[in-house]
């Protein structure tokens, strides 16, 4: 399945107000796939997808449930360059940075 950017932040929306009545967020695998982004060319994490929709809640919740900061998308870019390709605001940054998010673009599973 083909999503578009706007639906990978509807399917965000939805999995906070999901856990509002559970006790986690996402689960271990929703945390680290990728999803196919019509939009970008490219396939996204969550985490990408929270980083260029400037969803600040969202992305602190992502990182707490452990959202691998370093994971790559389909076209080699990491959470960390979507801040600067989509103007989000520098406080992304720094919460990437705060849960070990490489500079450098490093990933190893």
């Amino acid at each position: 399945m083909v999503v578009t950017a706007s639906q990978v932040k509807n399917i965000l929306y939805c999995k906070v107000a999901a856990s509002r009545r559970t006790s986690s967020f996402l689960n271990d695998n929703e945390v680290i796939r990728v999803y196919p982004c019509k939009d970008m060319t490219d396939e996204i994490t969550l985490l990408i997808a929270a980083v260029v929709n400037h969803m600040e809640d969202i992305c602190i919740s992502l990182l707490q449930e452990g959202a691998e900061t370093n994971r790559l998308s389909n076209n080699c870019f990491i959470p960390l360059d979507y801040v600067s390709t989509s103007n989000t605001q520098l406080i992304f940054m720094e919460k990437l940075l705060e849960a070990k998010a490489d500079p450098n673009g490093f990933y190893s599973d």
